[in-house]
């Protein structure tokens, strides 16, 4: 189904080091800590759910597209704002990867996860995603992303 646990999956070094490098820069005075996003597509996908899992107090929000997500980390994501994206035809990552993510989180209680499917697009929908406007249903990525900050979650 494109998912997995964290305890079945070690966080790999570059991960650890890419989280380490966010924290020290995070530091410094001319970055808005406050505003730290992680997005990706693909493996970048997997990426983003993995380091929203590990590492939640880094993001304040992230936008994970075509990518699953460790299950048994819902309890940390249900608090983090997630905007994911999945075409429904994809032929590289299943469907259920980010749809069953999305049904774990909000069944454990989360409200701050947006999903936008694509139907009957592809594996290849990163254009699609982070352009999106917007439509009835669901604000424009852009707009939504850049209003989310870490200190709203306290």
């Amino acid at each position: 189904n494109g998912n997995y646990t964290l305890a079945n999956v070690p966080e790999s070094k570059p991960a650890a080091y890419t989280a380490k490098l966010i924290e020290s820069y995070s530091e410094l005075e001319y970055v808005d800590s406050d505003r730290v996003y992680v997005i990706g597509l693909s493996m970048g996908g997997f990426g983003t759910w993995d380091m929203l899992a590990r590492h939640s107090d880094l993001f304040a929000a992230g936008v994970p597209i075509c990518g699953g997500g460790a299950t048994d980390a819902v309890d940390v994501l249900k608090n983090v704002p997630v905007y994911a994206f999945h075409g429904t035809k994809d032929g590289a990552v299943p469907y259920s990867a980010t749809s069953g993510m999305v049904e774990a989180i909000k069944n454990a209680g989360g409200t701050k996860i947006l999903f936008k499917s694509f139907e009957g697009a592809g594996h290849g929908i990163w254009n699609d995603a982070i352009t999106f406007r917007g439509d009835a249903d669901y604000p424009a990525v852009e707009t939504w992303l850049f209003s989310q900050r870490k200190s709203d979650r306290k």
